[in-house]
């Protein structure tokens, strides 16, 4: 309906108790949206960006109306009956115009999680959670999902891959496990020993998915201020192992990256080679901010005062300019990258 904003509630279907937050804090409440016509026919992807799976012809009419839910990165997340008895939850890219009588401030920006798990049984994913009418992808106990939010009444809305493309779907929020995909690694300790280790370049992969970045081994470690993800046909470098997580560095918006995945999102790869380290003593000299890459205009993982213990894990090459170290402050835990001048071992 042009010219107008209508908040609906579609009390009977969606209003309940959220499942446990402990996975994701996120919430997408399909109860809340505008109604409107686009203009023109708009072809809808499985997620926000023509890098993800789009199912046959999907599309929107100029005439068809249409559900906004919300924005995310020049993408607005729709949904619509596109035949009897069919509904379809996807993404169009943000007209450039005849959207004025619906404001992001009205609707607002989506705000998701991104937490690896594995299915907990064999279970299918949806492309919406109203009907319920078209399965997107079985899935097997096991698979890897990333966890971006829950949706009353009992559903999450999970990225996964479907033929070699990522895609966002539905699935019931108890098929998603409550543990990690990979268990996390325990906090080093500080020991005795001299700061040689220089980080090595193992291997280079190409992402099948997108999946948040840690900065250490384990969803534990905080994560870069600028959130860094390592996307779908990202080309990643793999620098080593710790326990089930590996430490890799890939290029975004313009800015390089490292940080730590679960071993099992690598594609094609059943090991890789443990990380050379060395967990020597050492202290911040200075004020400093541990960055998610040896640059000084990377983004910080954490902010540390002058005489913080840390524990020094390796050198980024072979000059040495640049440590890799760890912080540990009661439940907070971070790595990142400090250059040589401000430590003292």
């Amino acid at each position: 309906m042009r010219g107008k904003t209508i908040i609906c509630l579609l009390t009977a279907l969606l209003l309940a108790v959220l499942p446990p937050l402990s996975l994701a804090e996120a919430q997408l409440d399909l109860s809340q949206y505008s109604i409107v016509h686009l203009g023109d026919r708009k072809l809808v992807y499985q997620g926000p960006g023509k890098d993800y799976y789009r199912d046959g012809s999907a599309g929107v009419g100029a005439d068809t109306n249409t559900r906004v839910y919300g924005y995310s990165d020049g993408w607005m997340l729709i949904g619509y009956v596109y035949s009897t008895d069919n509904f379809r939850v996807g993404w169009v890219e943000t007209p450039q115009s005849g959207l004025e009588w619906v404001s992001e401030a009205e609707i607002g920006e989506l705000s998701f999680d991104w937490r690896v798990r594995p299915v907990a049984d064999d279970c299918a994913m949806t492309f919406d959670p109203v009907f319920v009418s078209v399965r997107s992808l079985d899935l097997n106990k096991g698979d890897p999902i990333t966890v971006l939010c829950y949706v009353p009444k009992k559903w999450a809305y999970v990225e996964a891959v479907i033929k070699g493309k990522p895609a966002r779907g539905f699935i019931y929020a108890d098929m998603v496990s409550d543990s990690p995909l990979a268990a996390d690694v325990k906090p080093l300790s500080a020991g005795s020993g001299k700061a040689k280790s220089v980080m090595k370049n193992m291997t280079n992969k190409v992402m099948e998915g997108n999946y948040a970045v840690f900065s250490g081994p384990g969803e534990g470690y905080s994560r870069a201020q600028s959130e860094p993800f390592a996307r779908f046909g990202t080309r990643v470098t793999v620098h080593g192992a710790e326990g089930n997580w590996v430490l890799i560095s890939f290029s975004e918006g313009g800015m390089k990256h490292f940080g730590y995945l679960p071993l099992r999102l690598l594609p094609n790869v059943r090991s890789v080679k443990d990380m050379t380290i060395d967990r020597a003593a050492c202290a911040a000299a200075e004020d400093v901010a541990l960055r998610d890459a040896p640059q000084t205009n990377a983004a910080f993982t954490a902010r540390v005062p002058a005489g913080t213990e840390l524990v020094f894990l390796c050198w980024s090459d072979k000059y040495k300019e640049w440590a890799l170290v760890e912080y540990v402050n009661g439940n907070e835990k971070a790595r990142g990258f400090v250059q040589a001048s401000q430590l003292d071992f």
